[in-house]
């Protein structure tokens, strides 16, 4: 008699394996379903300018401490704290408006708000999202910010404003508020380190007695700042990629050997932690003559030469600007008398910008632009009045389109 049973087991197996591929099959069509799903999901956010948190994080080098607490190691190490409201890095704060959450708890929050945190731009092609930094041309960079946050900007508190602290609040509330150039006023102690001081009160103090100091506005004194030296600038560099800086050394009462010495100990600095700083740095030079002895340093690539401290007259300020392709601003006071549309006319013949200092104001702001000078140094203005001035601008060209209609 013949047996079945070998058939019969061969048969079942075949059904087994079978139905166990279905089930796979059918496990991973719903695996790529959801795979498509979630990829829609965030190309339509990304496309709506909201980036995931977490993923735009690791692209920037910053690791996971917790679901709201993130950290970057290096030179200056990183804290970048979630907040419901805004994120906060290392005492800079980024509010933000918006925020998602997708159906797999992922966070998502304004590109704007990413790319002030980071300094960097961000980008995303399909639900491939890119990092990169900011360029560095900084003359393209003056044209278009127009703002220079004069001794780091004014430090706004209830009741008061104080200017000139140079100091790191400043500095922070001034970059959280949307600024990106920064002018510090630098001063030598007694020790030969660069202080970030307009002036001394007295005699110059030694390195160590800045550092354990508070600086004070002459409003209140009970305001106390933290003071900087150079080299904590450049650490707030390192932390910020997008920061631009620009440098005001002291030259009144100071002999051509100290200001040599000033210029040689910001380059070094720069050279000790990272020379590629240099490329967001802009020296300012108070004299043409200065020039060549910046560029034999071959440290620093970009300069602004500002007049308050010199005597020249048109034909020289314009002559000295020859065969000097690094400078690329001018810069004067606002009220002074050799402003004029000729010289201003002719600083932009030589493919230079003009800048001016100090403006405050509104008015002042929107009179000083609309005589075709690039940009300001100020204490108190932002981002969000440039913004206003372009608004009033673009209303009256409608404006008087509409009446030459009529």
């Amino acid at each position: 008699m013949v047996s079945f049973l070998p058939l019969v087991s061969i048969l079942e197996g075949k059904i087994l394996k079978k139905k166990c591929l279905g089930i796979l099959l059918g496990i991973a069509g719903i695996g790529i379903v959801v795979a498509l799903y979630d990829r829609v999901q965030m190309k339509e956010r990304l496309e709506r300018d909201l980036y995931p948190v977490q993923t735009v994080f690791q692209k920037a080098g910053l690791k996971p401490e917790s679901e709201k607490r993130y950290t970057k190691a290096g030179r200056v190490a990183w804290t970048v704290h979630l907040d419901p409201d805004k994120l906060r890095k290392n005492g800079y704060q980024f509010p933000y408006d918006k925020r998602e959450e997708d159906w797999l708890g992922r966070t998502y929050l304004p590109k704007e708000t990413l790319e002030a945190t980071l300094g960097q731009d961000l980008s995303h092609q399909g639900t491939e999202v890119g990092i990169q930094a900011k360029r560095t041309d900084l003359k393209k960079i003056l044209a278009e910010k127009r703002l220079i946050a004069h001794a780091g900007g004014t430090m706004r508190e209830a009741g008061f404003l104080s200017a000139y602290s140079n100091s790191l609040q400043a500095l922070k509330q001034n970059y959280s508020l949307g600024h990106r150039m920064f002018e510090f006023d630098l001063n030598l102690t007694q020790d030969g380190r660069l202080a970030a001081v307009h002036d001394w009160e007295s005699d110059a103090p030694t390195s160590q007695d800045w550092e354990q100091s508070k600086t004070q506005d002459v409003n209140n004194i009970q305001a106390q700042y933290t003071t900087l030296f150079w080299e904590d600038i450049l650490k707030q560099m390192e932390l910020n990629p997008d920061m631009i800086v620009v440098t005001d050394t002291k030259v009144k009462d100071r002999t051509q050997e100290e200001i040599e010495e000033q210029y040689r100990i910001l380059a070094q600095a720069v050279e000790k932690m990272d020379p590629s700083l240099a490329d967001r740095i802009l020296v300012q030079l108070y004299k043409p003559e200065d020039y060549q002895m910046l560029e034999e340093m071959g440290t620093f690539k970009n300069y602004i030469l500002t007049l308050y401290a010199s005597e020249m007259k048109e034909e020289a300020i314009v002559k000295s600007l020859k065969d000097k392709p690094h400078i690329l601003a001018v810069t004067l006071p606002q009220k002074d008398e050799r402003l004029t549309d000729s010289l201003i006319s002719q600083i932009h013949e030589s493919n230079r910008l003009v800048f001016v200092h100090t403006v405050d104001g509104f008015a002042t702001l929107s009179k000083i632009l609309n005589r075709g000078i690039d940009g300001v140094y100020t204490n108190n203005l932002l981002s969000k009045d440039l913004e206003l001035y372009q608004e009033v601008v673009d209303s009256q060209k409608s404006f008087d389109i509409e009446v030459y209609q009529k």
